[in-house]
Parts: C-alpha cells; sequence; structure tokens
C-alpha cells in the first residue's frame, strides 16, 4: 500500500482535476513535523510512504534518536525513578471497596420575568 503526502489543495486537485489549470502543476510543500512524524510511523508498520524531503528530520534522524535515547536514561537513573516502574496505576476495581450512591443536588433557580 502507498500513502502519499497531500495537503487540500493537492487533494482537491487530485480528486477534481476538471477545475484546475491543466498547464499548471501544484507542488507538494514540505509537510509540518507532526506529519513527518506520523508518516515516518507508518513507514516503520511496513507501508510505502512518500513525501517531500524535511532536512529538519531527515538530515538529523541520527541526533533526533540520540536525544530520545539520552532522555529515557535520565527518567531511568533519576531521582525517584524506582516509582516510574509502577506508573501509570492500574485501573482495576477493587472488590472490598464500598460504593455509596450520592444524594442528588437540587438547586432552586430564579428566573427574570419578561
Amino acid at each position: 500500500m502507498n500513502v502519499e503526502y497531500r495537503t487540500e489543495l493537492l487533494m482537491r486537485n487530485h480528486l477534481k482535476p476538471h477545475k484546475f489549470n491543466p498547464d499548471r502543476e501544484l507542488k507538494t510543500p514540505m509537510p509540518p513535523p507532526k506529519k513527518v512524524k506520523k508518516m515516518e510511523a507508518l513507514k516503520r508498520k511496513g507501508l510505502n510512504v512518500n513525501y517531500p524531503n524535511a532536512p529538519w528530520f531527515s538530515d538529523n534522524v541520527e541526533k533526533i534518536n540520540k536525544e530520545y535515547l539520552d532522555k529515557h536514561e535520565r527518567i531511568k537513573s533519576g531521582e525517584n525513578s524506582q516509582f516510574l516502574e509502577h506508573l501509570p496505576a492500574k485501573r482495576v476495581p477493587t472488590p472490598d471497596r464500598v460504593r455509596e450512591e450520592k444524594k442528588a443536588i437540587h438547586t432552586k433557580f430564579n428566573l427574570p420575568k419578561s
């Protein structure tokens, strides 16, 4: 399966080419950082991904990966890191908890007379 990055304008041109000038070809702009990360995630899943070169990402892949690994290493070795393995807390109901039904709160509203 192929995934191709397109803006709204490019998508309209792709779906309705009769509404655009056939002599002019639209350029594909560089995708924003969030889109590049999503496209890279799709590429890791095995899809063929096409998007314009984003030099801030493609030229710095090794640096970005190193920063990611360093960050997680600092988290593991930081102060109070022994608590991190228990978080997030499990959301299983406790069987011995007594549940009480809350009473309804009734309030009166004074509406202005018209």
